[in-house]
């Protein structure tokens, strides 16, 4: 047991160093500092062009959306225009008109008629 106490009674060793600690000091080569320059200015170039490219896309979405657009509102203004194409023509119609004639008490003479068309 007193083996025991004197391993517990030591104290532990401190060793004083004199030597002063070592720096190093890491001397940048000229080109890393151009390098980094131009990794940085890259960057900053292809952050600029991809957002162009977004800015372009959008853009060209845009446009594809209004011609979509437009071109809907084309058809359906070619449709109202052939139904009315097709109105005017069964109001005009011959049969119309001599039915209309007739119920009016009027007759036709067909040496005064004329077709126009336009």
């Amino acid at each position: 047991m007193e083996q025991t106490a004197r391993k517990l009674n030591q104290q532990p060793r401190i060793v004083h160093n004199n030597e002063p600690e070592k720096k190093y000091i890491v001397q940048s080569s000229p080109y890393r500092s151009k390098m980094m320059k131009l990794f940085a200015g890259s960057m900053v170039w292809i952050g600029v062009m991809t957002t162009m490219v977004i800015s372009a896309n959008v853009k060209l979405t845009n446009a594809q959306l209004n011609l979509q657009d437009t071109t809907s509102k084309i058809t359906k203004i070619q449709g109202s225009n052939t139904n009315m194409k097709q109105e005017i023509s069964e109001l005009s119609s011959k049969s119309r008109l001599s039915k209309i004639a007739k119920d009016s008490g009027l007759k036709m003479n067909t040496k005064n008629t004329r077709n126009v068309t336009k």
